[in-house]
């Protein structure tokens, strides 16, 4: 019998089997490269979702604190009368500890060679939703430029001896900075212009001048812990 073309007996028909292996095993590799791909793309994407939820999640957390942080103001108003109040106000629902503020009153008539009285006032802990307010009748000035600072600044019930005046009038009273620390241990910064900021270290090179302290005051409660509380909002 004549082999027929393709049959059974033909070369192709044995060579078959050996071409349905190979065309088996490059479908298989096609298939797992593509596998790999997919797998690889999936993988990245998911990492991809991953560091974006990672760095929004950060900055969440950074925006809220820095929304604590910002509910502190240090600022200056008059009175119907002319005169000054110094405040140090903690709209915040937590308090906040060691705050410092640094600022200076004019001294008219006095022979200092700067003409002003310079106040570093330290306080331990203002209370949550809570003004701190300072008049001229709280502070104090030095004698002479030799007297320091009592107890490196902290506020006084009581400050002895005569080497520390009264003001006759009410002096005008200039902010230059407050640093505090936040609920979570973080220090701010904010200066007399209201900038908030995040410094590493405390400076306190302060210009020449009487030496300024300050009697302690009770805080005052607000109304509210909002930006709306009665109070000018901070400047962020």
């Amino acid at each position: 019998m004549t082999d027929v073309p393709g049959g059974e007996g033909s070369p192709e028909h044995r060579h078959l089997p050996r071409v349905l292996i190979t065309t088996g095993a490059i479908i298989t590799i096609v298939a797992s490269v593509a596998g790999l791909l997919t797998t690889g793309v999936a993988t990245f994407y998911s990492a991809s979702v991953a560091r974006a939820q990672l760095r929004q999640s950060q900055e969440a957390a950074e925006e809220k604190r820095r929304e604590h942080a910002a509910r502190v103001s240090y600022w200056v108003d008059v009175q119907t009368d002319g005169t000054p109040r110094l405040h140090l106000t903690n709209r915040s629902p937590d308090p906040i500890a060691n705050a410092t503020m640094l600022f200076d009153t004019n001294h008219p008539g006095h022979e200092s060679a700067s003409g002003q009285v310079v106040f570093i006032v330290k306080v331990p802990s203002v209370p949550p939703c809570s003004d701190l307010v300072f008049t001229s009748n709280d502070m104090r000035f030095g004698a002479d430029e030799n007297v320091t600072h009592p107890a490196d600044g902290h506020p006084l019930p009581d400050l002895p001896g005569a080497d520390w005046r009264t003001f006759g009038t009410p002096p005008d009273i200039t902010t230059q900075w407050v640093t505090y620390t936040d609920r979570d241990g973080s220090l701010w910064k904010r200066d007399g212009s209201g900038l908030l900021t995040q410094p590493t270290e405390l400076e306190f090179t302060t210009e020449p001048g009487l030496p300024g302290a300050v009697l302690a005051v009770q805080p005052s409660s607000l109304k509210g812990c909002t930006d709306d509380a009665g109070l000018t909002p901070p400047t962020v």
